[in-house]
């Protein structure tokens, strides 16, 4: 169960990266 939230975390965090380099990209 832990393992699976670490998962999400982790794909959140990347996913929120990708958001702010692509926010960056557009300005």
């Amino acid at each position: 169960m832990t393992r699976r939230l670490d998962v999400m975390g982790f794909r959140n965090t990347v996913k929120t990266r990708f958001v702010n380099v692509m926010e960056v990209a557009v300005d």
